[in-house]
């Protein structure tokens, strides 16, 4: 499996977390928005509560963002 999956199971804050929290600081420092890259982490998150792998389409993505 993979490093963020093992994490993600042993209940450590993802590398997805992490690195869609930088996009999002430092879009906020040039004073932008980056809505869909603050979204990213709690569909990981949420997918897993669930019971399933964080695993999706790009197409299964891009309809969440666009819901949200």
């Amino acid at each position: 499996g993979s490093s963020m999956l093992g994490g993600l199971e042993l209940g450590r804050k993802s590398e997805v977390e992490y690195l869609q929290g930088a996009v999002v600081k430092l879009a906020e420092q040039q004073r932008l928005e980056a809505p869909y890259n603050s979204k990213i982490p709690t569909l990981a998150l949420n997918t897993f509560k669930q019971g399933q792998s964080p695993k999706m389409s790009g197409q299964e993505i891009c309809q969440f963002l666009k819901a949200v």
